[in-house]
């Protein structure tokens, strides 16, 4: 596995952000992702994604010829998000979101805790930059310490 690092996307902060409070409504959020099958759908219904972040997660991320179009994603990341939804209603406890670049293979591990629901979102290095450079770029050192790149 080549160096993690913390990478920021306008569309999954503002999602991790939301699912932090205690206040978001994850029952429902859980059974509309379970109905619709379409993750940026729900999160246009939410608020949560503006008209260019759903492009470029519709072309670069869940396309066919995305970044990492060999391991379904959208689906991926609607079944965790659903999984720690539900981990967070039956522990009554936020969750906090992260997405690490420089992994082996995309994954989307969920760990529980009685404080919080992490949801890893982990993937390969880009395979293509249409969009252009990641914004936010930092590097995980080992330890956890985080370094600005």
């Amino acid at each position: 596995m080549s160096d993690l690092k913390l990478v920021h996307s306008r569309f999954l902060d503002k999602l991790f952000a939301a699912t932090e409070s205690r206040e978001f409504p994850n029952a429902a959020v859980r059974q509309r992702l379970e109905q619709s099958h379409d993750l940026l759908e729900v999160a246009r219904e939410l608020d949560l994604i503006d008209a260019a972040s759903q492009e470029h997660f519709q072309r670069d991320w869940f396309a066919s010829d995305g970044y990492w179009s060999d391991c379904g994603v959208e689906v991926l990341l609607r079944k965790a998000l659903i999984d720690a939804l539900q981990m967070s209603e039956s522990l009554g406890v936020p969750i906090r979101g992260y997405w690490l670049s420089g992994a082996g293979e995309f994954a989307v591990p969920i760990l529980p805790s009685p404080v919080q629901v992490t949801m890893l979102v982990m993937t390969p290095e880009f395979r293509n930059l249409r969009a252009g450079p990641a914004e936010g770029v930092l590097s995980l050192l080992p330890g956890g310490a985080f370094v600005k790149g």
